[in-house]
């Protein structure tokens, strides 16, 4: 009776520790899931917190773009504005050279200008001389004598004048002038190439004529003012032809179907380039480049 109690209370036991057993395989069963749930949680909010901080870099990084971009806007829109002011001013104190010059010329030269030399002064300073006394030969590059005569008196005269505003004179431009007409029958190009030839040969001619009236002068003197003088027009005097690439029409202020006046067309003309136009130039060229120094 003994034995078998001793039996029944091993088989209880026995029973009692595989449940215990089972009991702990399930809780280390558990536990471990556990642990694995907390690992992917731990790297999903690892991963959450990155993908954050990528959000949040790459919303930093498109602020300062924007900041970057509003700063070069700003800083475009103050050159703009300086370029502006400094190009208003040179265009205020060019106009006030311009006219003051402009009176000084008409000064000078309103007595023979018309009357006496068939010539006029534009607003820009240009001074035309479109007379037919003073006309070349057809296909000739040859000074005609009246037009000789008039620049021994208008030719230093107006240099004496021009001088005078040195400081702003980039360049003395002589210009040869055609009509758009040949003396034998040719197409547009070959007129257009013959007559480049030939206006560029008239107004090297004039320059020559012209740069030997006063080399001659200078010579009579031997003070430093007209040495400095022969050498400043050497520098600045220059001859251009251009054919018939700025025709006078009859009308005026043509734009549409404009008729030649063949005969004013054929002329040369003195030009002054100042030194305003290339500083505007070179301001428009600078802020293109962002650049505020000029």
């Amino acid at each position: 009776m003994k034995q078998n109690e001793f039996i029944s209370v091993a088989d209880l036991m026995s029973g009692l520790m595989m449940v215990f057993l089972f009991i702990a395989v399930v809780f280390m069963e558990n536990t471990e899931k556990s642990k694995n749930d907390l690992v992917k949680v731990a790297e999903e909010a690892k991963n959450q917190a990155s993908y954050a901080e990528q959000n949040r870099l790459k919303a930093e990084n498109h602020r300062l773009i924007a900041d970057k971009n509003r700063l070069e806007a700003e800083k475009n829109r103050i050159i703009a504005e300086q370029s502006r002011k400094r190009m208003a001013e040179i265009a205020k104190l060019a106009e006030k050279s311009r006219k003051q010059l402009n009176d000084d010329l008409h000064l000078a030269f309103d007595q023979n200008l018309r009357r006496q030399w068939g010539a006029e002064i534009l607003p820009n300073n240009t001074i035309r001389f479109i007379a037919s006394d003073f006309q070349f030969e057809l296909g000739n590059s040859q000074l005609p004598i009246k037009f000789q005569n008039s620049l021994k008196i208008f030719f230093p005269k107006y240099i004496n004048i021009i001088y005078q505003y040195r400081n702003e004179v980039e360049a003395i431009r002589i210009e040869g002038h055609t009509s758009s007409e040949w003396k034998t029958s040719l197409d547009i190009t070959e007129s257009y190439r013959q007559n480049m030839k030939l206006s560029q040969s008239r107004a090297l001619e004039t320059l020559m004529f012209c740069y030997s009236l006063i080399n001659d002068r200078e010579r009579q003197f031997v003070n430093q003012q007209d040495t400095k003088k022969l050498a400043w027009l050497r520098e600045k005097l220059h001859a251009s032809g251009l054919a018939f690439s700025h025709p006078i029409f009859k009308q005026k202020n043509c734009k549409q179907r404009c008729v030649e006046d063949a005969v004013k067309s054929k002329r040369v003309e003195f030009k002054i380039v100042t030194k305003a136009e290339q500083k505007l130039y070179k301001i428009l060229e600078l802020q293109k480049r962002g650049i505020n120094d000029v």
